[in-house]
Parts: structure tokens; sequence; C-alpha cells
């Protein structure tokens, strides 16, 4: 990440020492010196820029108040670590020097060669993969459970899911599954948050008579989420926020143990009890949201949908890439004296005429094997694929040949067979 970044760096650097020069309206110029605020990006990024472990599971800590995970259900823990003094080459105390894994550090984060950055003051808490796709799906989790246990009018997995499934949402319908105790919604992170916000809608009848402890939980998240998305904050928004982001947690754990939900107090949940201090030092949390970002990434994972590869997505998009490249034959007549115009020869043929193995800077276009390339020759179809394995030249003629498999495919379902050789 550092190596990516390090051109970044070296523009802001400069535009730290000479700034940028602005012409007013009445024709004078000022020069307005430029720094770095804050970087918008999830948590997985943060972390990577940042320097720290890229985990949230069993061993890692909180960053903003360096709790262990396993301390996430009892800690309540609402103020910001101070890094101003911390680096990951020096870790200084007055008694001791702590290794920096005890921050879980793993890199350096070079972005604290820019003037007043150190590695907990550029990075505000991301409301959209916090909450929205966070948060709330718990929250949404614990309530349809309990739903399904209400004592005075309990509704079955299915009755449940047909309503979520069947409640149009302005951004369209969602789907709910259930396994290991758990309902799972999918869909974007907006149809999630507007479902969270119109649950009483989808069962009005049946929230007057769930326990008052799941009641008082999605109603402490909701208005949380609606102090958190405001544009202002004053001071009694932020003790509200505070007050209500322990209670949540509080009630999260109570009914999860009472109902024996084997559901974890995540990063993403115990992040909640530092809002109110981030809004302090960064603003509204809105402004920092890669919601509009996010949009961006939904062509990829279409493509990622539809691959059902979420490994190597680039890798498979370029083969199939490749596979619609077309190779044209059709150059220049010029220079063309002795050539064959047989689309097709045999290894006689080939072996008489002392082929020899091509270089790249001997012809007009990509000489990479193991490629598919569209076919395009008398006598045969569109859907005619030829696979080169090697590539060869007459040393007199300059004429390009190649060696590899036709493949064809007869019909769009059906997959690319190999039907002789070339």
């Amino acid at each position: 990440m550092n190596i990516i970044l390090r051109p970044f760096l070296e523009d802001m650097k400069k535009l730290e020492r000479h700034g940028i020069n602005v012409k007013k309206s009445d024709g004078s110029t000022v020069n307005m010196k430029v720094g770095l605020a804050k970087l918008i990006c999830d948590n997985l990024a943060q972390n990577e820029i940042l320097g720290f472990k890229m985990s949230f599971g069993q061993g890692s800590i909180c960053r903003e108040c360096l709790t262990k995970r396993e301390d996430y259900k009892t800690s309540r823990l609402h103020g910001l670590f101070d890094y101003s003094n911390v680096t990951f080459e020096c870790l200084p105390r007055p008694e001791k020097r702590i290794r920096p894994n005890d921050y879980g550090l793993k890199n350096e984060c070079i972005l604290t060669e820019l003037g007043g950055v150190n590695i907990g003051n550029i990075m505000p808490p991301d409301m959209f993969h916090d909450l929205h796709e966070g948060c709330i799906e718990w929250i949404i989790a614990v309530v349809l459970f309990s739903l399904m246990k209400s004592s005075k009018k309990a509704l079955s997995q299915h009755a449940i899911i047909n309503k979520m499934e069947h409640f149009q949402l302005y951004h369209g319908r969602i789907s709910v599954d259930y396994k290991s105790k758990k309902f799972t919604v999918y869909g974007t992170g907006i149809q999630k948050f507007e479902c969270f916000m119109r649950l009483r809608e989808i069962f009005f009848k049946e929230f007057s008579v769930m326990d008052g402890e799941s009641t008082s939980l999605y109603m402490d998240m909701a208005k949380f989420v609606r102090l958190a998305s405001r544009s202002s904050q004053d001071f009694a928004h932020l003790m509200e926020m505070d007050r209500l982001s322990g209670c949540i947690i509080d009630k999260y754990v109570s009914i999860c143990q009472r109902m024996s939900l084997d559901f974890n107090v995540t990063y993403k949940i115990h992040k909640i009890l530092h809002y109110a201090e981030a809004v302090r030092r960064f603003g509204p949390l809105p402004r920092n949201s890669t919601l509009r970002y996010e949009r961006c990434h939904q062509n990829s994972k279409k493509y990622g949908r539809n691959m059902n590869n979420w490994v190597a997505p680039a890798q498979s998009l370029s083969q199939r890439q490749a596979l619609r490249q077309t190779l044209s034959f059709r150059l220049s007549k010029d220079g063309r004296d002795g050539w064959i115009e047989d689309d097709i020869i045999d290894e006689e043929m080939a072996k008489s005429m002392k082929l020899t193995k091509a270089k790249s800077d001997q012809a007009p276009f990509s000489l990479k094997k193991n490629v598919l390339r569209k076919f395009k020759s008398r006598g045969f179809q569109q859907k005619h694929w030829l696979l080169v394995d090697k590539f060869l030249i007459n040393p007199q003629t300059q004429q390009i040949f190649c060696e590899g498999s036709l493949w064809c495919q007869k019909d769009e379902d059906s997959i690319y067979d190999p039907i002789t050789g070339v």
C-alpha cells in the first residue's frame, strides 16, 4: 500500500510547500496552503493504509480505544486514543518502550510524513459500512428472532421471510434467509437501511406484542441512526449518542444471552461507542460516508455474482475479455509477395517452408500464447475460436503462421469444445 501511496504523498508534500495560487474577484492572487484532512474508506482499507493488522477477528483490537475483541461485550469506553506521539518505529512511554504489536500495528504509514498527520487523526468512521452494512444487519436478525420466539403472537420463520420479501421498498425488494438461528437480509446497503427503518410497518401488529427489551433495542438503534445521520449536532445530541450506544450494546448482549444466540459484539457494533467523539474530531459523519463511492462498485459486484468468483475476479474478467478479442488478418496487400492464401496448411507444408518461432516485433499484433481469438475465415462461422499455442514465421516472406487448436460453440449455453488442430 505504501508503494501505491508514494506518488500521492510526494504531490501532497509539494502542495504543502507551495500551495495553490487562487485569483480573487478583484484580480489579486492569494496563495492557499493545502494539507491532508482525512481519508474516506472502509474499515479494512483504513487498517491497511494506517499500517494496522487487516483482521477484526479473534485477537484483534479496536484501534480507537485499544480494547481487545474479547472485551467488546463489557467495554463501554467512548474516548479515542491519542496517537500523536505514536509511530511504528518508536512507541514511547515514560517508563518503557512499547512494541508496535501492542497497538495492533504491522506496517509503517507513510502519510505520517505530512504535516500534522498521525495514524489517529485522518480516518473518520464510515457510517455506510458500520451502520448500514454492520450494526443494522445484526439488530434486524435479533428483532426477527424475537418475533419468532414471542410468547404472545409468535411468527413462523416462513411467515417472517414472506412478509419481508413481499414488502415493497422504495429501492426494490430484498431477500431473506434463515440458517443457524439467524435471519440474514440480502440486498444493497440502502435497501437494508430502509428495511430496518420500516420494520415497524412490515410487522405493525407483531411489534405491539414483542418483548419490551427487543422493542427498546430497535427504538434505541433507530434513534441512534437518526442522530448519527444529522448534518449538524449540538452538545445534547452527542451526549445522547453516547448514552444510546452503551444501551444498545447492553441490550444486544442481554437478548443474545437470554435467547442463546451465538452472536458476537463485532468491531462494527463496538465502534458506535466512539461515534460521538468522532463527530467532535471530524465533524458530521454523513460527510465522511463511503456511500457515494460504493455505487461505483456495483458493476464489479455484478460481475462477481455472475461469475461466482470473489477470489480472483480480475483474472476471470481478463480471460473473458481475451475470449472476445478479435484477431484480424486483413493486413495491407503491400509486401505479400509469396504469401500462401490458404487459411489452413498441413504439417508437411509447414516443414517444407522451414518455419521458425516468431518474435513479438515481427508482427503488427500481439503474439501472446494461450489466448482465445475469434477465427474469421472462409467457411467458418463467427462462433469459432482459435487457441494459439505457438506463433511461427516464414523467414523468406515474413508471413505469420500459428499452431494451435480450433474451438467451436454450437449454441449460447454450450461450452467451447476443440474440434481440430490448425
